[in-house]
């Protein structure tokens, strides 16, 4: 089949016996012919017998049954039909046999305007079998990568239950048994309406009892499954947006490798500030496949090489985000000055100098847009330079070359520079600011109000 629904129909009468189904399906096919596979619900089925007008039977065995969502079918049921393809037919999708080989469960739907993504829950004994942009029964969907590095299974008996879950368990006992529930306090729905809710981690610690990745884990009662990538932590900054679309070619944030050896997970529960060891933690060793010239003898050094390479990246990631953020104040500034009544020339001087100095900055950090957007060659920026350098080789595992090294002092050097000058704009900022706030000005992001009550 090809996984594409060519028709609907609906089921005009069923017989169930104890281990079997026998359905008579309106198929609107007027050419099928006894013995002729046509997919329903994505489920391979045999035509055993036909009556008019345009209508089918199918047999059922138990098998298929235990393993589709045809046991839940009942008269007037729809049912998505396909017929099989032949060597002459135009596909329009994906090659599927129909053979089912187990049920999962609709987890989650998200609408994004006219389309829908929809996330399933397999048996485990399937997951390996999911490849990304695969298909998956008789529709196309797209299965991320099966999860790399060390995989963690754990067991979480009955979950981590809110303040409300069990405010609402121990209210609905005392209405079984005819009571009246009484009102919770103002405090105690504060306190629920609050509350953060329980988070479960999986703590990994090398040889040594060092902290090396703190993994966000679910809490809900049952078996889960996470997996460490053999990273440790990202340079990146930290983001409360959720994750939108981003181009192919981008990559998740990464860390620098962990060498091999032997570790230990452990989870822990955080809930109400606290968090709490859970469990015994559990050893497993890492090990190294060095199965290419390439790869460096002294993983050591390559670790250290990286881990200073993403010190510099989380730094020049965060002046180039302050920097941003220092022109968005510098910009409020500015359009609070004609409303500010008590402001002088000095003012309006002042901004415009912190303009122009956050203006030349950022072709120090990030680049000369005006002649980069000219298709003009300009300078490598600190902001590339850094990057350059931190995304290949935290992605290698060959001894570090002398260019990156040479490469990485520059860019440190420059930065040094840059970073004062950033500390030095953000202080001057500060200083304009506290002026026009004692001048009445409005309020403008960054600065808290000043006020009192004796005028």
């Amino acid at each position: 089949f090809s996984g594409i629904i060519e028709k609907s129909g609906s089921i005009l009468k069923l017989e169930r016996a104890p281990d079997s189904l026998k359905i008579q399906v309106a198929t609107g096919y007027s050419d099928l012919t006894p013995g002729e596979s046509v997919s329903v619900n994505g489920v391979c089925l045999t035509v055993t017998e036909l009556a008019p007008p345009d209508t089918a039977y199918f047999f059922i065995s138990s098998e298929t049954l235990n393993k589709s969502n045809l046991t839940s079918v009942k008269i007037g049921s729809l049912l998505n039909l396909e017929r099989s393809v032949t060597l002459q037919t135009r596909l329009s999708g994906h090659l599927v046999q129909g053979h089912v080989d187990g049920q999962g469960k609709l987890a989650h739907v998200e609408h994004f305007g006219e389309s829908h993504e929809m996330s399933f829950e397999l048996p485990e004994s399937l997951c390996r079998f999911c490849v990304e942009k695969g298909s998956i029964g008789h529709a196309f969907f797209t299965a991320p990568n099966p999860e790399f590095g060390a995989v963690f299974r754990y067991y979480v008996k009955d979950g981590s239950k809110t303040k409300k879950q069990i405010r609402r368990a121990a209210e609905i006992a005392i209405e079984n048994e005819g009571g009246d529930t009484p009102y919770p306090s103002w405090d105690a729905l504060r306190a629920e309406d609050r509350e953060r809710g329980a988070a479960l981690y999986i703590l990994v610690r090398d040889a040594n009892g060092q902290l090396v990745r703190q993994i966000s884990a679910k809490s809900g009662g049952g078996l889960h499954q996470t997996a460490w990538d053999l990273r440790l932590p990202a340079p990146d900054p930290v983001s409360i947006k959720a994750s939108g679309s981003r181009p192919y070619w981008a990559s998740d944030p990464a860390g620098p490798l962990a060498l091999p050896g032997l570790y230990s997970a452990s989870l822990a529960l955080e809930r109400d500030g606290i968090i709490k060891m859970v469990g015994e933690p559990q050893s497993f060793t890492v090990k190294a496949l060095d199965n290419s010239v390439e790869i460096t003898d002294d993983r050591r050094a390559l670790q250290d090489f990286q881990v200073k390479v993403a010190g510099l990246q989380r730094a020049v990631k965060g002046a180039v985000r302050s920097m941003s953020e220092l022109d968005n104040r510098v910009a409020h500034v500015r359009a609070a000055l004609p409303v500010t009544l008590a402001s002088s020339d000095a003012d309006l001087d002042a901004v415009g100098q912190l303009e122009a100095r956050l203006a030349d900055l950022e072709v120090t950090l990030r680049g000369d847009r005006t002649r980069s957007t000219r298709n003009e060659p300009s300078p490598v920026s600190i902001a590339s330079r850094v990057s350059s350098i931190y995304g290949t080789v935290v992605f290698s595992q060959s001894r570090v070359g002398g260019n990156f090294k040479d490469s990485y002092a520059i860019a440190a050097t420059e930065f040094e520079g840059a970073l004062s000058e950033l500390r030095s704009i953000a202080q001057d900022l500060n200083d304009l600011e506290a002026g026009l706030e004692k001048k009445g000005a409005p309020w403008t992001p960054g600065r808290i109000p000043t006020w009192s009550s004796v005028q």
